[in-house]
């Protein structure tokens, strides 16, 4: 007997270590797949991710190799029912056990083994809607107090013992949330879609000299000839004045150079020098000079007429050194402008009044009042501009001045001086004039011929500078690059990879009421023995249960 008692012994406590045995195994199954795929995912995510500031995350990684861990965890996520279930089997047996115990040798789940067996042992998603179906199912006694369930197709389910509907219901809660796990998925990858995305790379000390200033020469002298004062942007020769480095210039001018060119910002309405063809990939902020000019019709203020017995020559009545520096001009003679410098006063703002006789057009204009119409169907147009020069902070962006983070100073009188004299000298008389003959053609009224000289005036006294500004170093620098990047729904993904952080907690669960039952009651496993398919097949004579008196008491 003491043999037979110690061989019993011995086998009970194989099976007691291959039931934990088993216990480590299912829950590694269960939970090594998902943590890591899920880790490996949001590895991916955390180490390639450029833009999480939306409802989009924008990772810098193919979309096909980014969702790999995470469809990988789907393909695994079925089999996981099974597993799990295996281990809620030793719930059964447990409470099976606590059954015997009390009903004095005798379990009260011989009844439903079979179905138990399938949900616990046979567990997958077509099991679980099986078993769900088969729950949904109205009984016999509800058929009976609720008599439109006699509608309900098929037979009538019987009364679902306890046991059976446990294993239903952690089953369903189970595959439950492992095909939505697996439908998440599916979905976050029809919605992932592969994008073009600018990245962009702020350097910390600027090397780029996009800036232009005046030397410090050209602020702090100021030249005399012939009873006249000039700036450095002129400069003197025999009988007038010849543009300081005008090669530079005169390429600005005509948007032939290779170093400047003038940008025009609509909204401040302020031309500003600026290097030749800037590259969309490289954002900066420097800094600049700007020229804003104000152009308004003076025709009608100035009484702008034909000249008595004549249609040839036109006058005016504004007196001609505050003004356009002549009281007369003949159809042949065209154009007549003048820098005007209040007496006593700043030249910053200063005036440049430009006056023109444009020949035979076919316009709107000869109708406006502030316009004279001369022989032959020339028109004489007279527009007084206040110019104002700016000392200018601005900021490019793919290739864009950003209104809104232009910033303007009111230069000193030195820079109004240097912008003033080419001006002043005529060297942009030619320009000027054919872009007022093609504002005459393009113009409806007189107003809109103003606005157009009022951007090429500002165009043309900063161009005509160009040959003497040094670069100057960029204040702030950016480098910007074009990728392809995978874009995720933000929401989505989180949820996703939160449901399989779920999962791989619910397994663990699963694993340690599992242990702690069988440590509770080591004849747990013996009783689950009991609902195996292969147990209830083969017809095995199974030994009785080790005693372990004082655990359950009986009822």
């Amino acid at each position: 007997m003491m043999a037979d008692s110690s061989g019993r012994q011995e086998l009970f406590g194989d099976d007691v270590r291959r039931a934990y045995s088993e216990i480590r195994r299912l829950w590694l199954f269960s939970v090594a797949p998902l943590v890591v795929t899920i880790v490996t995912f949001i590895a991916l995510l955390a180490s390639n991710s450029v833009d999480t500031s939306s409802q989009y995350i924008l990772v810098l990684y193919e979309a096909t190799r980014l969702l790999v861990p995470l469809q990988v965890a789907a393909l695994v996520a079925p089999w996981n029912i099974g597993h799990i279930m295996k281990l809620c089997s030793y719930w059964v047996g447990y409470r099976a056990s606590v059954s015997r115990y009390r009903n004095n040798g005798s379990s009260t789940i011989s009844d439903e083994q079979g179905t138990i067996t399938s949900h616990l042992f046979f567990a997958s998603p077509m099991t679980a809607l099986m078993a769900l179906g088969h729950a949904c199912k109205p009984t016999e006694s509800s058929i009976r107090s609720l008599g439109l369930l006699r509608y309900f197709p098929g037979e009538p389910r019987g009364e679902l013992g306890e046991y059976l509907t446990l294993t239903t219901s952690f089953l369903s809660v189970v595959a439950f949330s492992h095909i939505l796990f697996v439908g998440l998925v599916t979905l976050l990858a029809a919605l992932t879609s592969m994008q073009t995305h600018e990245i962009i790379t702020h350097v910390q000390v600027p090397i780029q000299h996009f800036g232009r200033i005046l030397p410090d020469t050209c602020l702090d002298t100021k030249g005399m000839s012939d009873g006249m004062y000039y700036s450095c942007g002129v400069e003197p020769v025999t009988n007038g004045f010849f543009l300081a480095n005008s090669t530079e210039s005169i390429r600005t001018v005509n948007n032939a150079s290779s170093l400047n060119q003038v940008l025009y910002e609509s909204q401040s309405q302020i031309a500003l020098l600026a290097p030749k063809d800037l590259d969309g990939s490289l954002d900066y902020t420097a800094r600049t000079l700007g020229v804003s000019t104000r152009c308004r019709p003076k025709g009608k203020e100035c009484r702008l007429r034909l000249k008595s017995n004549t249609d040839t020559r036109v006058v005016h009545s504004c007196p001609p050194d505050e003004s356009a520096g002549a009281d007369s001009l003949a159809v042949h003679e065209s154009w007549a402008g003048n820098v005007i410098v209040v007496p006593g006063g700043t030249p910053n703002p200063f005036n440049y009044w430009i006056w023109g006789v444009v020949d035979k057009t076919e316009t709107d204009l000869p109708s406006d009042s502030e316009v004279i119409k001369l022989m032959g169907g020339a028109i004489s147009i007279l527009l007084d501009c206040t110019v104002n020069v700016y000392n200018v902070t601005y900021s490019v962006q793919n290739g864009t001045i950003l209104s809104e983070k232009l910033m303007t100073s009111m230069a000193d009188d030195a820079p109004a001086y240097v912008v003033a004299d080419p001006l002043a000298l005529n060297f942009a008389q030619n320009q000027l004039y054919e872009r007022l003959r093609l504002a005459a053609v393009t113009s409806h009224n007189t107003s809109e011929l103003a606005s157009t000289m009022s951007v090429f005036v500002s165009e043309m006294a900063i161009a005509y500078l160009a040959g003497i500004f040094e670069p100057l170093q960029n204040e702030e620098e950016s480098t910007r690059k074009a990728v392809q990047v995978t874009r995720l729904p933000l929401a989505l993904a989180c949820i996703t990879i939160a449901l399989g952080v779920i999962l791989a907690l619910q397994a663990t669960c699963f694993f340690l009421i599992a242990m702690g039952l069988l440590r509770k009651d080591p004849n747990t496993v013996i009783e689950r023995d009991r609902l195996t398919l292969e147990a209830r097949v083969s017809g095995a004579v199974w030994r009785d249960p080790v005693e372990r008196s004082g655990n359950f008491p009986k009822e």
